[in-house]
């Protein structure tokens, strides 16, 4: 059953902190619900998305600009945070001292949903198996919707806002967002990875690992949790969870979904079903397979068919700024993972390339640990070109290869295609976030593409 306790906003005023497109999705759910609302961002209006504020004022919410006091919003019922602010920001805990209960988007969009959810959350790869989960449930005939914090999708609370519901919605799902939820239950709660990242909002690994459990913490046994059997931070993330368990395993592991010889199987305690061969996937290595397994859980537990789970397969393309292969000039390839932003999504696109490399790493400190990081670059890289903040760190960790420090990622391209010999590959795998250098991780990738095909067309 899907019956989400309705939130009471009629007559209320509610305050929305955040004006992007998840301030978009509240304003319209609660502005529709009767509720009147302010959208606040502590940023000027300059800074913010024309496109966003004008739905917001669209839907009839009050927009206040360079907000850093919780007084100045006058007598507020409610505060709804975005995912990008934190639950210790001053704003948020002023108005927990003024007794103001303090929620999220993510719990806003569930009380207004109208059909059943899979949430997915990990470290790494949440967009890829959201994004293949809905694909997979399409090609089976039955209406899914991808939503939550994958890039190029709506936040949840737009998808709710906007249109008819689907027969299932596909929720991507942060730790930053399960700090805040309340009733949040997905009937399918899928948990991919935990590695040391975020640690800079969280504060420890624990902390971290407790965020990522609360995701299991409203399910019943009538519902289904989704783990990595190969991470031991997932399986202290779910080891209290009442729901039915699917364990999936890429590295031999005999548990429910699984590798056997050289086919993909899912059993969900009616017997294994064969999902497609290793052959089939459009991408080699462990990690990518633990995506797939995951996605195919996830879609059978909701109804999909085999069939259609091998489609999506076959035509699964993955997320802008992964492995993209740029241009190639004088039998050099240039690689864009800029989406690698910690190590261990670095460490799997790096495994994922063959031939030598010439890694271009670094960006903002987020306290991550660089130790396989740079066990990988010893191992794969003929040099590392560093930018940002971490590249001393990197470059510590990574101690034997050859480190070269740069002012700028275009210079670090251009060093690295000078070194680089035919059969090289130059691949920015930053293993950090963009933010000291660039807007986003898109930003870094588009001036990756343009060097390098800069590079290309004179080469």
């Amino acid at each position: 059953m899907h019956n989400p306790p309705p939130l009471d906003a009629s007559g209320r005023r509610i305050a929305v902190l955040g004006a992007a497109r998840s301030g978009v999705g509240c304003a319209r759910l609660l502005g529709g619900a009767g509720a009147s609302v302010i959208v606040a961002d502590s940023k000027p209006a300059a800074a913010l998305d024309p496109q966003a504020l004008a739905q917001i004022e669209a839907a009839g919410a009050d927009l206040r600009f360079g907000v850093a006091d919780f007084d100045v919003l006058g007598p507020v019922d409610l505060l709804v945070i975005s995912p990008g602010v934190s639950v210790d920001a001053p704003l948020v805990q002023q108005a927990r001292a003024a007794g103001v209960p303090v929620t999220g988007e993510i719990e806003v969009g569930y009380r207004f949903s109208r059909a059943p959810i899979i949430a997915i959350t990990g470290t790494n790869a949440k967009g890829s198996t959201c994004t293949l989960t809905r694909d997979m449930l399409n090609a089976s005939g039955i209406r899914a919707r991808a939503c939550g914090n994958i890039s190029d999708d709506d936040p949840f609370t737009v998808a709710i806002a906007g249109e008819e519901a689907p027969e299932v919605y596909v929720v991507e799902v942060s730790s930053f967002q399960l700090e805040t939820i309340e009733h949040f239950h997905a009937n399918v709660a899928c948990l991919l990875n935990i590695t040391n990242d975020h640690l800079d909002r969280h504060g420890s690994l624990e902390a971290y690992i407790a965020a990522k459990a609360r995701l299991f913490e409203n399910q019943t046994g009538e519902d289904w949790a989704i783990a990595n059997a190969d991470d031991a931070n997932v399986a202290q993330a779910v080891r209290d969870a009442r729901s039915r368990l699917i364990r999936f395993s890429a590295r031999g592991r005999s548990v429910e979904a699984r590798v056997e010889g050289d086919s993909l199987v899912v059993d969900l305690g009616d017997g294994p079903r064969e999902v497609c061969r290793e052959a089939d996937l459009v991408r080699p290595g462990a990690h990518y397979t633990e995506t797939v397994l995951a996605a195919s859980a996830a879609a059978l537990i909701a109804g999909g068919n085999v069939e259609g789970l091998l489609q999506a397969i076959h035509g699964h393309k993955l997320p802008a700024e992964v492995l993209e292969l740029v241009c190639e000039a004088n039998a050099v390839r240039f690689i864009n993972s800029s989406k690698a932003t910690n190590p261990a999504a670095a460490v799997a696109d790096i495994e994922s390339v063959s031939g030598p490399l010439l890694v271009i790493a670094g960006g903002l400190e987020r306290g991550s640990d660089f130790a396989e990081y740079g066990a990988v670059l010893r191992r794969r890289a003929k040099a590392a070109f560093l930018i940002g903040e971490c590249a001393e760190r990197i470059a510590e960790a990574a101690a034997g290869v050859d480190c070269v420090r740069c002012d700028s990622l275009e210079e670090a391209v251009r060093l690295a295609y000078a070194q680089a010999a035919p059969g090289d590959a130059v691949l920015l795998a930053p293993a950090c976030a963009s933010w000291d250098m660039f807007p986003d991780y898109k930003v870094r990738g588009a001036v990756f593409r343009e060097t390098a095909r800069g590079i290309c067309q004179s080469a």
